[in-house]
């Protein structure tokens, strides 16, 4: 009944029943078997959370101990005064205190005993939340006893900590013992702090990191985590930052810890879910050694995904087992201004642009994140509001405008082109390795494949011996660019002396095989994506043909390859059903653009003689003959008729062509342009004669209706304008234009010497 009534909170029951027990304190101990749980009546009150019964069990705990040290020092000094066997008094006072410290013994291991689950009162009162109850049971409970771990390998702090009540945790973390602090739970090996940092209980891992030893901060839970790398995982950005920042200035070996799975170092795990803002602070915390190539592939990592995602104010020395991030540069096309294609407009703005230059002299950047401080002073934070307007309304001027975007373009051209003399001047300095030189001239090759010229040149000029290189196949860089139709890369050839064009264009890729072959392939469909129609593709597939036709000796022009076909015939076979779905593309425009001149013209000449308020009907002059837009009338019919005439003509030409493959480099084209602007100017003619006719007619009486009748007849011309007039102004540039091969390298100094 004892424990019922405790369990109940009935105290006076409780110590009514004491009273009829030879040995009350026994009661306490006794384990109640009713539960299964093996719970002493110390025990049962701490779950019920009864603090009062709690205290009055410790003082009826106190009160035995009292009474038995008391008994213990009468006995002992009855016996050093009855028996004359030489007992000295200092001999009994040490026996009265060895007893007394006994008894003390047997008070603290009643408060540690524990249940069936391992739990003493401690635990389960830190389980519940007492605080109360913990205050009461600590104070007398020994050091060792605090370390006691349940069946689950949980002390009361460990359970606390999971549990999520902090004022027990401070209750119990300055009483502890160091090693006790570091205890781990049984299943997943965790000590406080992990248990803090993977419930996301940041207050709990503030107040214990402070007691810990900085040795311990590397300590690894069951799954290989530390506590940073845990936190990276399932923490805020600012909650990792603030446990980084202490590992920083306590243990910076954390920071080389790799995290499981991915098995990269924090930094880099930063990455894994694109948190840019977190990685550059981390990189700020993060020594250097840990991103060093003798330290592993982290440092080659961060640099990697900072090529990719164009984050290149991280920069770390490309030495060593550093060097694949030197693929990524350069694949990295839009890194570089060659990649990019700017406006008039655009270019002018971009050039006048200024970029500070990084300091590359050292081996890496920091990001210094400072802290702002409050400031109260009301003057000064108006002056900062009217400021912060100002500068916003231009930002936001310079966003409408595009000198953001055009700022933070340049701001990676020009990161991107510093990084790459830094790698230039590392092959200057330091002769690379052959394993280091061979990735050198992966990363060459497949700068030609994206069209990346800056790294070309770069690379080539910094060592001269890889624009002399060859790739799996055998081909050169320009060899390989008229394969990847990187006209760009291709035009480099321009700037090297006559006799290295003309070994060029005799060396043997595979023997038969020369460049003119290469020439002959088809595009890749990489290449195609970027060029309107299958005219236009046809045409680029020619024009790059022929100039690779021009530096080829005439001897190698007819010669066959190992399939016997000559260049010619190769490129033949290879566009054969290129030519044919250009032959269907031009048909097709040429047909309904016809329609359309056909109809075009049968109005205008109807037009011209059913002339707007008809004619007088003595004289068959046309009764608004007077009128000045009368005149405007007349030409414009005309011009419309004759310009609508023309282009019927210029199409039903491309429809009779033969269709020969020469055709498509500048006859078909030429008349499709021709075509296109006649239909054009036939459309913008009809729609001034028929607006004209408007205004005499309702000139007068429904002078209201003439503007926005003149604006309903603009729609024709703007759509034609936004559907066509991109593809003729495109056919008149790839005809007429410059060309996509820059030949102005010619004039100047051979830029390499081959």
């Amino acid at each position: 009944m004892f424990t019922t009534y405790v369990i109940e909170g009935e105290w006076d029951n409780a110590k009514e029943c004491l009273t009829k027990l030879d040995e009350p304190c026994e009661a306490i101990t006794i384990v109640d078997p009713r539960d299964g749980y093996g719970d002493t009546a110390l025990h049962a009150a701490a779950k019920q959370g009864h603090v009062h019964i709690v205290k009055e069990l410790i003082s009826l705990l106190k009160v035995r101990q009292e009474i038995q040290e008391l008994q213990t020092i009468e006995d002992i000094a009855a016996f050093g005064s009855t028996i004359n066997l030489g007992v000295t008094e200092e001999v009994v006072r040490k026996k009265a205190k060895y007893m007394v410290e006994q008894y003390e013994k047997l008070l603290t291991i009643i408060l540690e005993v524990q249940n069936t689950q391992g739990s003493t009162a401690v635990h389960i009162a830190a389980f519940n939340g007492n605080l109360d109850i913990v205050k009461e049971l600590v104070p007398l409970t020994r050091k060792e006893g605090l370390e006691i771990q349940d069946a689950a390998g949980y002390t009361p702090l460990l359970v606390a900590v999971d549990e999520g009540y902090i004022d027990i945790v401070k209750e119990l973390l300055p009483v502890m013992r160091q090693g006790g602090l570091e205890l781990k739970t049984a299943k997943y090996d965790n000590n406080a702090l992990h248990l803090a940092v993977m419930n996301g209980r940041m207050n709990i891992a503030r107040e214990v990191m402070p007691f810990m030893r900085k040795k311990a901060l590397e300590e690894k839970d069951g799954a290989g985590y530390t506590a940073l790398g845990r936190a990276l995982d399932v923490c805020k950005d600012e909650d990792v930052m603030e446990i980084a920042k202490y590992m920083a200035e306590n243990n910076t070996k954390v920071f080389g810890i790799q995290v499981p799975q991915s098995n990269w170092i924090p930094v880099v795990k930063a990455l894994d879910r694109s948190k840019w803002d977190l990685c550059h602070r981390l990189y700020s915390l993060t020594p250097l050694e840990y991103l060093m190539p003798e330290r592993g592939r982290s440092g080659a990592n961060l640099n990697l995904n900072c090529f990719r995602a164009k984050q290149l104010d991280i920069v770390i020395s490309p030495t060593g087992d550093a060097w694949p991030p030197i693929m990524e540069l350069a694949r990295m096309r839009s890194g570089f201004l060659s990649g990019t294609q700017l406006g008039f407009w655009q270019r002018l703005i971009y050039n006048r642009l200024r970029i500070e230059p990084a300091n590359l002299s050292t081996l890496h950047t920091c990001i210094n994140i400072p802290q702002q401080e409050d400031n109260r002073d009301n003057q000064i934070d108006l002056i900062r509001s009217v400021t912060t307007l100002y500068k916003k309304l231009v930002h936001r001027l310079f966003t409408l405008l595009g000198v953001i975007h055009l700022r933070e373009m340049k701001w990676i051209h020009t990161r991107s082109i510093e990084i790459l003399c830094c790698i230039s001047e590392m092959l200057k300095k330091e002769p690379p390795t052959s394993a280091q030189l061979n990735i050198v001239r992966k990363s060459m090759f497949k700068a030609v494949e994206h069209g990346n010229v800056e790294f070309v040149t770069h690379i080539c000029e910094a060592h001269p011996s890889l624009a002399k290189s060859y790739d799996e196949e055998g081909k050169n860089i320009f060899q390989f660019a008229v394969e990847c139709r990187q006209h760009k890369i291709y035009s480099l050839i321009y700037g090297i002396s006559e006799e290295d064009q003309r070994l060029n264009g005799l060396r043997w890729i595979n023997y038969p095989e020369n460049i003119l072959h290469l020439a002959g392939k088809l595009s890749p469909l990489s290449r195609f994506n970027r060029i309107r129609g299958a005219a236009l593709q046809m045409q680029r597939e020619l024009q790059w043909f022929k100039e690779v036709e021009d530096i080829t000796p005439l001897q190698m022009r007819e010669l066959p390859n190992s399939d016997g076909m000559t260049p010619h015939e190769l490129f033949t076979k290879n566009h054969e059903a290129l030519k044919k779905e250009a032959e269907d593309s031009m048909k097709g425009t040429a047909t309904s653009c016809t329609v359309v001149g056909a109809l075009i013209v049968t109005m205008m000449f109807a037009a011209a003689f059913t002339v707007p308020g008809g004619n007088d009907g003595s004289t068959c002059v046309p009764v608004f003959l007077t009128e000045k837009l009368f005149l405007v009338f007349i030409i414009s019919d005309t011009l419309s008729l004759v310009s609508s005439t023309t282009s019927v003509i210029l199409f039903l030409g491309i429809l009779t062509s033969r269709y020969a493959e020469d055709d498509f480099l500048k006859h078909l084209p030429t008349k499709m342009m021709l075509g296109l602007s006649t239909l054009f100017i036939s459309i913008a003619t009809m729609m001034i004669a028929f607006s004209s006719a408007l205004v005499i007619m309702l000139d007068k009486q429904y002078s209201w209706a003439v503007i926005p009748s003149i604006f309903a007849t603009s729609i024709p011309v703007i759509s034609f304008i936004w559907l066509q007039f991109p593809l003729l102004v495109e056919i008149i540039w790839s005809t007429y234009g410059p060309g996509i091969f820059d030949k102005k390298l010619k004039k100047g100094k051979p830029w390499i010497k081959l």
